[in-house]
């Protein structure tokens, strides 16, 4: 079933809203007219992290401190669309209130952006995890559960 919401929005690319810059932030939000922003950058290449994350702590936390500057000039309310990667993954079926033990680089560069949120009145985090429906693995191990879902399953619900 096709999902329709009465939602006027705006989704600029990283070439149009830079959000490793402040002035380009900015310069978005003031056109948008709307109350909520929706966050959901993020340098997501877990690998590729672990190897290098400078450019992740610019995208993923410094990107985010500057979402949280705009929305605080302009008025937004802020949702945070977020990873179960900072959790360590020892015990499973985590709660809002476990404590987070993020153990890659990726997964740190992602608490600390969660953090920041979360030091700001006007802010909603969603902790989800998802993916699209090509499967990049030869093979999928099977002793794992996982409560993924894919991007079009999740989106609906947050929007609704």
């Amino acid at each position: 079933m096709p999902y329709q919401f009465n939602i006027r929005f705006i989704a600029p690319s990283s070439k149009s809203c830079d959000i490793t810059d402040e002035e380009s932030v900015r310069e978005n939000l003031m056109k948008f007219k709307g109350d909520v922003v929706l966050h959901a950058a993020a340098l997501t290449d877990v690998k590729g992290i672990q190897a290098d994350s400078m450019e992740a702590i610019a995208v993923n936390v410094l990107g985010t401190m500057n979402i949280i500057k705009g929305c605080h000039r302009f008025n937004k309310k802020l949702v945070f669309i977020y990873t179960d990667y900072v959790f360590d993954g020892e015990r499973g079926n985590y709660d809002i209130n476990d404590p987070i033990n993020p153990l890659s680089k990726y997964a740190k560069t992602k608490a600390a952006a969660e953090l920041l949120v979360r030091t700001i009145e006007e802010a909603l985090v969603i902790r989800t995890s998802f993916f699209g429906y090509d499967f990049p693995y030869e093979k999928a191990a099977v002793d794992q559960w996982s409560s993924k879902d894919y991007v079009d399953v999740i989106a609906p619900l947050i929007l609704g």
